[in-house]
């Protein structure tokens, strides 16, 4: 197959004509209505192509006679979909091999595919021919949070809706921490052809500062509050950060319990102590988070604190679903630029110092977006507007009818869906080895210390073997006192003489 074909030149063009306006002209020329020499001027081609519409003298496609027919791949389609839409997709290498296993089962040979394998050059016009499908990235998702199942969702969607009675779109926030990474990531950049290692000079570092977020229903994010690794505040590292914003420091630099009472007291509270009515604050159910100090507030403030389900919050959250990305994209261009100056090639970590102005420069450049991504979120969530199948239709569909599966697709799908689903096996015990410093081991070595046993029934600790008589318990007792070692310095007593 031919990746880019190009026409010779002077070649005849051909016109493809397709779409609403192309029919009713026809219809109009069949009716009288319309002359063909008028209905090409509008169409933007040949008389005789309006002839030939007419007669249906070119129905054929044009091209190679395809390998499938339509109906074949348009089962190969609903397949992929399927698949996709359960969370196992499938891709480019992986389609060639469901289409090999579906040729073999026929006992069917194309001579155009290598060993009966169809190329990458095939899946590419298959995907161009089906505009349903793409090829994107796939993100990858925990098994946790891939068994949220949908009465899951639909007892907390109730459950929410009694939390948010008589609650007004302002007065609803949603909190959640990030990191802030020291990684500018990768730039596209332009390149000599074939070059091996293309390199951009830049420092960057593993890592990352924790700062919470809090955003309401109408777009109003609240100033963010910053947690630094360090054991000492020292006042360099509050500056130049944006208005309101708060700083505190952890050993490890997440928050804890003591953080997060810190953060509702000092910036939660009284940022939003001018609002009237019930007040509605959504978050995870992290340890931290479920201060008892924080519900007690919440209970005199009017505050209903709302917990999202378990291992949801990729759905659930809002500052999750829309405002995290697009932030996380701007951050990377902030620190990319920073890292081009003078000042940023220097240092190999961001300085505490620096932080807050980058923080600054980032919600300045987020600003024009801020309250329509916040506002997307909710809505998205099934928040404000309180619309349960928002959310319901974000779930994976789970009850995949077999039947629609072919062989090949369902042997791809029962090997890879077993693998990750199936029970997981248990850890196996394991032995402390006494090497000495400096030296290795192999495992040949492992096992002459330490081989396996020969009987079957493992032996348990504590306990005597149940196969000895009381007749031997004294042959042993005697056996093992004769055999217990003596002390240094004495020697052992001489029987005594008959």
């Amino acid at each position: 197959m031919v990746r880019t074909y190009r026409k010779a030149d002077r070649s005849r063009k051909y016109t493809i004509l397709s779409g609403i306006d192309s029919k009713e002209c026809l219809e109009k020329v069949r009716a009288g209505k319309m002359s063909p020499t008028y209905a090409a001027k509008q169409l933007n081609c040949s008389r005789q192509t309006i002839y030939n519409k007419l007669r249906e003298s070119h129905h054929r496609t044009p091209g190679h006679q395809k390998v499938f027919t339509d109906a074949e791949e348009a089962s190969f389609s609903d397949h992929l979909c399927a698949l996709s839409e359960w969370g196992f997709p499938v891709g480019t290498d992986d389609l060639r091999e469901v289409v090999r296993v579906y040729l073999a089962k026929q006992n069917r040979q194309v001579p155009t595919f290598v060993n009966n394998k169809p190329s990458r050059d095939w899946v590419a016009r298959f995907l161009r021919d089906h505009q349903e499908l793409s090829k994107r990235f796939a993100q990858n998702i925990k098994l946790s949070r891939a068994g949220v199942t949908r009465e899951s969702v639909e007892e907390y969607m109730v459950n929410l809706k009694d939390s948010l009675e008589e609650v007004p779109a302002s007065n609803i926030f949603n909190y959640d921490e990030t990191n802030l990474s020291d990684d500018p990531g990768k730039k596209l950049a332009i390149c000599k052809r074939g070059l091996k290692y293309f390199e951009n000079v830049r420092n960057f570092s593993k890592s990352a500062t924790s700062v919470m977020f809090c955003g309401s229903a109408t777009g109003q994010l609240l100033p963010p509050y910053v947690v630094f690794k360090a054991e000492h505040l020292w006042d360099s590292w509050t500056r130049n950060g944006p208005p309101g914003t708060r700083y505190n420091r952890s050993a490890s630099g997440w928050f804890d319990e003591k953080i997060f009472e810190d953060w509702f007291k000092t910036l939660f509270l009284p940022a939003t102590r001018h609002l009237k009515g019930p007040i509605a604050l959504i978050g995870d159910n992290l340890s931290s988070h479920l201060n008892p100090t924080v519900i007690e507030i919440c209970r005199q403030k009017n505050i209903r604190f709302i917990c999202l389900p378990p291992n949801a919050t990729h759905l659930t959250q809002p500052l999750d679903v829309a405002y995290f990305g697009p932030m996380k994209r701007e951050w990377r261009k902030v620190l990319g630029r920073w890292r081009a100056s003078r000042e940023g090639s220097k240092n190999a970590t961001i300085p505490k110092g620096r932080l807050g102005s980058l923080i600054t420069e980032l919600q300045t450049a987020m600003a024009p977006k801020t309250s329509r991504i916040l506002v997307s979120g909710f809505r998205k969530c099934g928040i404000v507007p309180w619309n349960p199948h928002e959310l319901l239709s974000q779930l994976p569909v789970v009850d995949v009818k077999i039947d629609l599966v072919g062989d090949s697709f369902k042997e791809f799908l029962k090997e890879h869906r077993d693998d990750v689903i199936g029970s997981t096996p248990g850890h196996q015990p394991k032995k402390k080895l006494k090497v000495s410093p400096g030296k290795s081991i192999s495992p040949n070595e492992v096992l002459k210390r330490d081989p396996k046993p020969t009987s079957t029934t493992p032996a348990i600790r504590g306990r005597k073997p149940k196969h000895l008589t009381p007749d031997d318990k004294p042959r042993q007792n005697a056996e093992s006192k004769s055999k217990q070692p003596t002390k240094r310095g004495r020697k052992p007593k001489k029987a005594a003489l008959q």
